[in-house]
């Protein structure tokens, strides 16, 4: 895994974060400044470039390049839309099969590219419920949603032991109780976007969205719910 930007969070192959500068001229600035005046630059524009990035996280922010990896940051609002509400349904359906079969609703689905069948490879964002990254202080433009977000799919924490004898966590997914409820339309909206950089959520917008209007194309919930009972009930 690559190293991380400690400016802007991203992964990066070479940040200047620490460095600063090119082997030779930090030496010229070491012997010219001295170790503590060197080391002291070096803190305050790193934090200068971390609120630099910071300050553009923000709905509506422009993009920049960041100071110390030159990399593009920006942060983007993405919809729940039909390339993310097909990997749900997928989902909900392997979960349905599975009850079928006489196996618990909750396993694991392997959802790599060849049984993607070309779907958003952005459906990772469905997991976030709530933020796991904080707006700029003082931030005071448009409103944002920091919880009751999505929650809808999830992926296991550490590795699982497939029924071929694998050991496997990369590409496994499976639909929560969550998102069983907003395909169900038990849950019967959810925010209609997502704030988000580097695979981070920042919030969540506050108008909402339907699994219909999500998927945005014709769906017979009737058939998929016939046996609907066999899934978990909300409190």
């Amino acid at each position: 895994m690559s190293p991380r930007c400690r400016s802007c969070g991203a992964e990066c192959p070479g940040c200047r974060t620490d460095d600063l500068f090119n082997r030779d001229i930090r030496s010229q600035a070491r012997a010219i400044l001295g170790d503590l005046r060197y080391e002291a630059l070096r803190r305050r524009l790193r934090a200068e470039w971390m609120d630099e990035v910071r300050s553009v996280l923000v709905p509506g922010g422009p993009k920049i390049e960041c100071p110390a990896c030159g990399q593009d940051v920006k942060l983007y609002c993405r919809h729940l839309d039909t390339g993310m509400a097909r990997p749900l349904r997928r989902l909900y359906e392997h979960a349905r099969e599975c009850v079928r079969k006489g196996l618990p609703w909750d396993e694991w689905m392997d959802y790599r590219n060849y049984n993607a069948r070309g779907e958003a490879r952005n459906h990772s964002l469905l997991r976030f419920e709530v933020a796991d990254r904080e707006m700029y202080p003082g931030y005071t433009g448009t409103p944002v949603r920091m919880t009751d977000g999505w929650g809808l799919i999830e992926q296991p924490d550490s590795r699982v032991l497939m029924r071929d004898g694998k050991l496997r966590r990369a590409g496994l997914w499976r639909i929560t109780r969550r998102g069983i409820w907003f395909v169900e339309r038990r849950l019967l909206v959810v925010p209609r976007s997502i704030y988000h950089f580097d695979d981070h959520c920042y919030g969540f917008t506050l108008d909402d969205t339907t699994f219909v209007q999500a998927l945005g194309e014709p769906f017979d919930l009737g058939d998929l719910l016939s046996d609907a009972d066999v899934f978990p009930q909300p409190n």
